[in-house]
Order: C-alpha cells, then sequence, then structure tokens
C-alpha cells in the first residue's frame, strides 16, 4: 500500500504541475488578446476624437447644436 500511495503522490505532482503550466499559458494567451484589444480601443477612441477636432467636425457640431438646445 505504501508504494501505491508514493506512486500516488508523484503522479499528482505531476498533474499538478502540468496543470500550473498550462494555466500560466492561458493567463498569458488571455493577457495578450486583452492588451490587443486595449490597444484597438485606444485608437477607436483616438480616431473618433479626430474626427471632432477637424473641420468637419466642427462643422457638423455647429449644424448639430442649434436643434440639441
Amino acid at each position: 500500500m505504501d508504494e501505491n500511495y508514493a506512486r500516488y503522490l508523484e503522479e499528482k505532482k505531476e498533474r499538478d504541475a502540468r496543470w500550473e503550466k498550462e494555466r500560466a499559458e492561458r493567463d498569458a494567451k488571455q493577457d495578450a488578446r486583452l492588451e490587443k484589444i486595449s490597444a484597438e480601443t485606444k485608437k477607436a477612441i483616438k480616431d473618433m476624437k479626430n474626427i471632432f477636432t477637424t473641420q468637419w467636425g466642427r462643422l457638423v457640431e455647429a449644424l448639430c447644436k442649434p436643434a440639441v438646445f
């Protein structure tokens, strides 16, 4: 019984180590995806900001502002 238990503990250690490695890899992939999405979002916000700071944006604001108030 001691031999079986020792083998069980060794296999459990190996499974736990494998699981930790896989979890770390998944976390790294998720972090990379989140950083990519964050960069894309920042770029989109910057592009939207530029729309309203250009001449066309000011024109649209001037045309819409009277209708809002």
